[in-house]
């Protein structure tokens, strides 16, 4: 909002502007004088942080910014794990070291965990897998699909039962 009021762009321009070069628009702004960093370079500090502090954290971090970005349920992510790289599975299947991770990123505020669903800013989903290589988002988002057609229930048109199971995982 503070770029698009600064520069007087028109919204659609913006927007068509950001489409195509959103990670350096997020840096630009003036930061407030009390908040000398903007959204991109804090996020970037935090994703640099949570790498040092918790490798695996920071892998979760790219699973989850291909999925829905509200109420991401653990469950069905500690399932199958099958298609996922080999520590992010590890990790999602070690109560402890799960737990560790998912505390690695609420700390640095790049998740939310309420009982045992997941919520990721939308901006946050966007910078992370922006700073993939191509390599890195196809395989990021093949193993996101994989994961969920391995849990969404085979029987979900004949069977009513599974359909409640069905409306968590749509999104």
């Amino acid at each position: 909002g503070a770029y698009i009021e600064a520069t007087a762009k028109p919204l659609d321009e913006y927007l068509k502007a950001y489409q195509e070069q959103r990670l350096k628009l997020l840096a630009k702004g003036k930061p407030s004088e009390y908040y000398p960093e903007t959204v991109a370079t804090t996020w970037n500090m935090s994703f640099e942080a949570v790498k040092e502090e918790c490798l695996a954290g920071s892998e979760l971090l790219r699973l989850f910014s291909y999925l829905a970005p509200d109420d991401i349920p653990l469950m069905y992510l500690v399932k199958n794990t099958d298609h996922l790289p080999d520590s992010v599975a590890s990790v999602l299947q070690g109560e402890d070291e799960r737990d560790e991770s998912l505390a690695a990123l609420r700390r640095y505020s790049l998740i939310s965990r309420i009982g045992n669903k997941i919520s990721v800013h939308r901006l946050v989903q966007l910078v992370t897998r922006d700073n993939l290589a191509l390599q890195e988002r196809e395989e990021w988002a093949g193993a996101a699909v994989k994961l969920l057609n391995d849990v969404f229930p085979e029987d979900h048109l004949d069977n009513v039962q599974v359909w409640s199971e069905c409306s968590v995982l749509l999104p």
